[in-house]
């Protein structure tokens, strides 16, 4: 796949949306910009794009415009978003009307849905995991090990680790 000129990151909790920021500059990205939770998003990841836009979870038609203003035709899911604010969503009439249509609301048919949304104004969801990502390769089962410390902070060493296998990566692939 040809390096896009804009990249849209769709930003949950967690090191994972800074770490692809940074890759994607360093891969050739132009410009980075994110659609970012409240309360859900880590607000260092100002330092790493271009332009974040703040929204509740749940405000699809929302996020839909960004992408639409930004021009991004290329986006990314990146980081998790915490079951509690799953609980405490409220959706737009976009995203109401896209539950109401599904028969089964699981993760795969909601995320299914969210890509459909996003193609119908020309943003291709890219694969956040999978063969031949950077991601799938050195981060296999990372979510499900837990990597805090006794404050519920992500381990320091971990987040460095990580971020230096992703530039490697990155690296690797602008070689190619």
């Amino acid at each position: 796949m040809k390096i896009p000129a804009t990249l849209g990151i769709i930003a949950g909790n967690g090191v994972y949306p800074r770490l692809l920021a940074d890759a994607a500059r360093k891969a050739g990205v132009k410009k980075i910009v994110a659609a970012a939770f409240t309360s859900e998003t880590d607000p260092a990841l100002t330092q790493h794009v271009d332009l974040v836009e703040w929204m509740r979870v749940g405000q699809l038609n929302r996020l839909l415009k960004f992408f639409r203003d930004q021009d991004v035709h290329h986006a990314i899911m990146a980081g998790q978003v915490a079951p509690k604010n799953l609980f405490d969503l409220h959706p737009d009439w976009k995203a109401l009307l896209l539950l109401g249509k599904l028969k089964e609301r699981n993760a795969e048919s909601i995320f299914a849905a969210i890509a459909d949304e996003l193609s119908k104004v020309e943003v291709d969801l890219l694969r956040a995991a999978g063969e031949g990502n950077c991601a799938a390769r050195h981060w296999p089962n990372c979510d499900r090990q837990k990597r805090n410390d006794s404050r519920g902070r992500s381990s320091r060493r971990h987040e460095r680790r990580h971020q230096t296998r992703w530039r490697a990566c990155a690296e690797r692939r602008r070689d190619d």
